[in-house]
């Protein structure tokens, strides 16, 4: 085998295929260098067909009589011709649309090759523009990024593209007042041509009708054989008159009372408008002015703004307004002493006239009363006019009716307010009055003296409406500024009882006197016992010394105090002492008292053999010791729970509490020995241990049996010897069971188990 030979082949290349150009290279230097087995001295030709540097596929190459379509192939675009001889080979590449490639490759000792560079054909196209069949010169036609205004040509508007690459190419037509048409033309293997069918663009013409810069309705406008009566839209009044070439129209707007208008409007490449300014054609109003049927002279007359007073004529008086446009025309016509006339005319189209008949005026005269600064009517005020009165109502309203021209004098008032008076003056016809009344405010004097003293009593604080003012040195309290009426007080000072009362203010000051007289004021003490409800006599309450007992109801009464703060104590043999203070003010006071019962707690301690003396019993800290009689005694115990322990030598201490609830209590104890003497009791067995509690003691000689629970009480005693115990009904614990005979004891302890 021998390497073959690569020939390397150089194309111009496009800068973005320059990349793909170095791959396609290597890719056939790899092929070619891959080693041929010469056997027969023929070779394989490469045709690779290429456009701008890019495969090309479906390209027919002819060589040496053969045929190939490219396509595929690691290159692009591929034709391969084998078994070769050595020699010179012409070859062809066509392809639509594409120059036909003429090319020659030569086989001398190893596979050749050559590229086939396809290059476009090129062509023209043509497009023509029309108009109903005709051609249509100056349309604008833009392809391919080029722009060209037909004109001339065998076929009408002409525009010729060249130098076009096959392919389809998108354009438009346009030009003023034509419908822009937009089209395609393909071009193949020959120059290609298209028509653009122009249709002129259709528009509307707005015709907006106005007077005086205003819309105006109703105008009959007449464009193109077409009427349209206005009315409405955005400017106005509107006609619209649609589907409109582009020319120019002549029109005309015509209204009764108006000029007709003559105009035109010109449309061009889109809806077009005009303003039609009316003018109304200009008559005469007569205004009449009559009395019973006569006519009245020096009547004022005003109508659109302009101002006749009336005077001759043929039919009385006379006003005579000119150059009126068509319209409808308000007017009033007025004289002193007459009412005054409203009346309205209409001009159409010719001059018009108008009776205004006149009547004496009678008027009213409208008194609105209100509080100055106050809005809203003042209801109640009386207002007088030449001896009558009108009282105003909640709308602060007066209303006199009735009368001629001329001036009258009024007075207004009202309680508590300030009298007003003024004149009124009717011409010609009705009148409002206005009258605000100012409030009257006025003191009150308020004069504090003690009871028996003539001379007044400075330091009282005298309170009218939250208001407080306190007397000076005279006695007296001051309140300024006002209004009428009745006012409530209160007068008070340590040491007097509060006085109360009211004042009344009438249009003017008011004063009253108040006296007030020293207090002393009593306690009374409410004694009962604690947890009843009921009073508890017998209770001694003392204060400063006095001593008062109290009686059936519980009550102790002290009379005749001044105000202060007092301390008492409350007592009563078999309950706790009570102490506190009450203060007095300006008021008898109750004071609520409770003493608690004292109960006496006795202990008995006993060996379960006799009753024990000498032994310390520790209860609520305090100890005492018992009697002969095995009895301490714990006096004035109030009700609750209190903690013991019960000591002395020889025996187990004891403790626990014990719980007074309104009764004497009696707690008994028994001791147990500390140290037993078990000479007898040295085989005795006490089974099951642990015991649900049902149990039995066996070798036992005992006379006594007794049982304790963990407080030393109690709990089981039996002195018939009998064997078996039942303690069933007692909690789960660690008790203590003592043996007794005449002449030893011994303990054991039993667990009884749930």
């Amino acid at each position: 085998m021998q390497l073959i030979k690569v020939k390397y082949i150089l194309i111009t290349m496009k800068p973005e295929s320059k990349l793909l150009s170095i791959v396609f290279a290597a890719l056939i230097t790899l092929l070619l260098s891959l080693p041929v087995i010469s056997n027969s001295q023929t070779y394989d030709i490469y045709i690779w067909t290429t456009e701008g540097g890019l495969p090309l596929g479906d390209v027919t190459v002819v060589l040496d009589g053969e045929t190939i379509v490219t396509s595929g192939g690691p290159m692009g675009g591929e034709a391969i011709f084998t078994g070769k001889a050595p020699g010179t080979y012409p070859y062809t590449a066509s392809k639509a649309g594409y120059v036909t490639y003429n090319g020659t490759v030569t086989v001398v000792d190893q596979n050749a090759s050559d590229f086939a560079v396809m290059v476009p054909a090129l062509y023209d196209i043509f497009i023509w523009t029309t108009e109903g069949g005709l051609p249509l010169g100056d349309v604008t036609v833009v392809l391919d990024g080029e722009t060209i205004v037909t004109s001339g040509g065998p076929m009408g508007g002409e525009a010729i593209f060249t130098g076009k690459a096959p392919g389809t190419y998108p354009y438009t037509a346009s030009k003023a007042g034509y419908v822009t048409y937009n089209g395609t033309v393909t071009v193949v293997d020959q120059n290609a041509s298209d028509f653009a069918v122009m249709v002129p663009a259709l528009y509307d013409i707005f015709i907006w009708t106005t007077e005086g810069g205003l819309p105006l309705g109703d105008v009959t406008v007449v464009l193109d054989g077409e009427t349209i009566v206005t009315s409405g839209g955005p400017m106005g009044g509107e006609a619209i008159f649609t589907g409109k070439a582009p020319g120019t129209y002549p029109y005309t707007a015509s209204k009764a009372g108006y000029v007709t208008y003559n105009g035109s409007v010109t449309v061009v490449d889109q809806n077009a408008s005009d303003f039609a300014v009316m003018v109304p054609a200009l008559y005469d109003i007569f205004i009449w002015t009559t009395e019973g049927g006569l006519p009245l002279g020096d009547v004022t007359v005003v109508l659109d703004g302009e101002t006749i007073v009336t005077s001759g004529g043929p039919m009385g008086g006379e006003a005579i307004f000119t150059g009126k446009a068509p319209g409808t025309y308000p007017y009033t016509a007025s004289k002193a002493g007459y009412v005054t006339y409203n009346g309205s005319v209409t001009v159409v189209d010719q001059n018009v006239g108008d009776f205004a008949p006149m009547e004496p005026a009678i008027f009213n005269i409208s008194f609105m009363c209100s509080e100055n600064g106050v809005p809203g009517g003042l209801e109640g005020v009386n207002v007088t006019i030449d001896g009558f009165t009108v009282v105003s109502d909640a709308d602060g309203l007066a209303l006199f009716e009735d009368y001629l021209p001329g001036t009258y004098n009024y007075i207004a008032n009202k309680s508590g307010y300030v009298v007003e008076t003024g004149t009124v003056t009717i011409v010609d016809q009705d009148i409002t009055e206005y009258i605000e009344l100012d409030i009257a405010y006025y003191d009150m004097l308020i004069w504090c003296y003690e009871a028996g003293d003539p001379a007044g009593l400075p330091g009282v604080d005298v309170t009218i409406d939250g208001v407080t003012v306190t007397t000076d040195n005279t006695g007296l309290a001051w309140f300024n500024d006002y209004q009428s009426g009745t006012y409530y007080y209160t007068a008070s000072k340590d040491g007097y009882i509060t006085e109360s009362g009211s004042i009344t203010i009438i249009n003017t000051t008011a004063s009253t006197n108040v006296i007030l007289t020293p207090n002393a004021f009593d306690m009374f003490f409410w004694c009962s016992e604690s947890g009843n409800p009921m009073g508890l006599s017998d209770v001694e309450v003392t204060i400063d010394g006095v001593t008062i007992t109290s009686d059936f109801d519980g009550l102790a009464v002290f009379e005749n105090y001044e105000p202060g703060t007092y301390n008492y104590t409350a007592t009563k043999e078999g309950y706790t002492t009570e102490s506190g203070t009450v203060t007095i003010t300006n008021f008898n006071v109750e004071e609520y008292v409770v003493l608690s019962s004292l109960y006496t707690v006795t202990f008995v301690v006993d060996n379960g053999l006799e009753l024990i003396e000498g032994v310390e019993v520790v209860f609520d800290g305090i100890t005492e010791f018992t009697n002969e009689e095995g009895e301490a005694y714990f006096e004035d115990i109030e009700s609750g729970t209190y903690e013991y322990t019960i000591s002395i030598d020889g025996y187990i201490i004891q403790g626990g509490t014990v719980d007074v609830e309104n009764n004497n209590v009696t707690v008994p104890i028994t001791l147990v020995i500390s140290n037993l003497s078990e000479t007898i009791f040295e085989d005795i067995v006490i089974y099951p241990n642990p015991s649900s509690g049902s149990f039995y003691l066996s070798n036992a000689e005992a006379t006594v049996v007794q049982v304790f629970d963990h407080t030393g009480n109690v709990i089981y005693y039996n002195t018939n010897g009998t064997h078996e115990i039942n303690l069933t009904d007692k909690p789960a614990g660690v008790y203590n069971v003592i043996l007794r005979s005449d002449t030893s004891i011994s303990s054991r302890k039993i667990l009884i188990v749930r």
